[in-house]
């Protein structure tokens, strides 16, 4: 009886993954040895990863990034693509953004800006950051009638 009422309170508060690891715990009889401490640890961990993970896909699907997948692991520096391997090295350790910066990829057509952009929108996601992500044609003309009615202080994302 009191178990039920447990999991009753617990999915009343929402804390639907600590419900949910009480739960597989319950059901796994060599949990029951483990010390209250160690279970209680996991069904903290449990609902902190799960509301984490939550907080993570929400600000990727906010960025709208052209390529979710594209993570700085992945950056082909082949030759033909004139990287600078030092200079990402330096920026995905993400300290420009922890100085209020912008980042800015330029470069000609077809050599994965887009991709690169996407890259460090993600990294930057998984730091718990807000990403917006804009073509240079498509912001100045936001900036340009932002100017022209008023609107500086309000960026919106352009899509």
């Amino acid at each position: 009886m009191m178990t039920n009422q447990t999991l009753n309170k617990l999915a009343e508060m929402r804390l639907f993954a600590m419900e949910a690891e009480f739960r597989r715990q319950m059901e796994l009889p060599a949990m029951s040895g483990l010390p209250f401490e160690e279970r209680f640890g996991l069904m903290v961990e449990a609902e902190w990863l799960d509301r984490y993970n939550g907080r993570i896909n929400r600000l990727l699907k906010a960025a709208k990034l052209r390529c979710p997948s594209a993570n700085l692991e992945n950056i082909d520096f082949s030759p033909e693509r004139h990287l600078d391997r030092a200079l990402v090295a330096r920026l995905s350790d993400m300290s420009w953004l922890k100085e209020g910066r912008n980042l800015f990829i330029t470069g000609p057509c077809g050599v994965g800006k887009t991709w690169i952009a996407s890259a460090f929108g993600n990294a930057a996601c998984r730091s718990g950051k807000r990403v917006a992500s804009y073509r240079v044609s498509r912001l100045l003309d936001h900036l340009r009638s932002a100017r022209a009615d008023g609107t500086w202080g309000v960026l919106s994302k352009v899509s």
